[in-house]
């Protein structure tokens, strides 16, 4: 989620306090796979397991308030087509690509196996 996080903060934080605001989102990202683990384990050591979703559920709802509350929207600028006729040289090179590959399978499975080492007995 970091990445979706930094995209916010660049679209609508002012220039001047990009840094400060980036480092607010990615201090918690750096933190949180080290304490997440040790509190979830404290809780199912002590509750059970079933109070991690217990407790999960009304923090997802509460974050998405949060962002339902405080990202403004900004409509997209819409997607590009996609042009699948700059990708045929790609597609012929995969295709001699897997041809070759049959052609080597086919050829392996061909001739009979020569070990240049004697048999184990």
């Amino acid at each position: 989620m970091t990445p979706v996080g930094r995209q916010l903060v660049l679209r609508g934080a002012p220039k001047g306090e990009l840094v400060r605001a980036i480092s607010t989102i990615t201090w918690p990202a750096l933190i949180a796979p080290v304490i997440g683990p040790l509190i979830g384990a404290w809780i199912t050591t002590h509750s059970g397991w079933q109070w991690n979703f217990f407790i999960n559920l009304p923090l997802g709802v509460l974050g998405v308030v949060l962002v339902a509350s405080f990202v403004p929207r900004v409509p997209g600028g819409g997607r590009p087509p996609f042009r699948s006729r700059g990708l045929s040289p790609y597609r012929r090179r995969a295709g001699a690509d897997l041809g070759r590959a049959g052609a080597l399978q086919r050829l392996c499975r061909s001739r009979p196996a020569h070990h240049p080492w004697p048999p184990a007995s």
